[in-house]
């Protein structure tokens, strides 16, 4: 009597056996490009810092009142200093988190870095909270008092809205404000079953 034809999906005779007469699941490791994790890392420090150099180059104009450092051209509309303020916060931010440092020190580096981070996203939402209520909260010009009438300014001292909104976004929780330095990870792909079975 000659044999039934084999069935999709069925068990290969070389492949283990796990519980339940269910193929046991194939494990594959792969590890990730320390060069490009390298690279990348490296990228993100060369980010950081010239974040950190923009803003303070800015409050810099702005204390000793150098219209050139406070924009980019003549004439053009000039970056607030608590926008300035919160590059320098996030260029730091983002330089602790990717910090090779260890143990204690490599600690108290995520607490700062979670602190910049933290602090941008309060005076981004702060920012909002005035535009959204029309009041003003006194944040605009604490740190340094614009004149009335500059140029793309209605409110003196007040970043743009979309400012406000970006700096939200890269200093949210799942990111700078939880730094994770990237490094030669693994990674894990389980195949649960045969092809057929899927």
């Amino acid at each position: 009597m000659a044999e039934p034809p084999p069935t999709i999906g069925a068990q290969s005779p070389d492949r283990d056996v796990g519980p339940g007469g269910q193929p046991a699941p194939i494990a594959m490791t792969a590890q990730a490009n320390p060069r490009l994790l390298s690279a990348s890392a490296s990228l993100l420090r060369a980010a950081g810092v010239v974040a950190v150099g923009v803003g303070g180059a800015v409050l810099i104009g702005w204390m000793l009142d150098i219209a050139s450092l406070k924009s980019v051209l003549p004439g053009l509309v000039t970056m607030k200093p608590n926008t300035a303020l919160a590059f320098v916060l996030s260029g730091v931010s983002l330089w602790l988190s990717l910090s090779g440092a260890r143990t204690d020190a490599r600690q108290a580096q995520r607490r700062i870095a979670q602190a910049c981070a933290v602090i941008v996203v309060v005076i981004g939402l702060l920012t909002l909270a005035e535009y959204v209520s029309g009041l003003d909260l006194g944040i605009d010009q604490r740190l340094f008092a614009e004149p009335s009438g500059a140029v793309g300014t209605v409110t003196p001292g007040r970043m743009a809205p979309t400012t406000a909104l970006n700096f939200l976004m890269i200093n949210r929780p799942s990111g700078l404000c939880q730094p994770q330095p990237p490094s030669p990870a693994r990674f894990r792909v389980v195949e649960d079953g045969p092809r057929g079975s899927r």
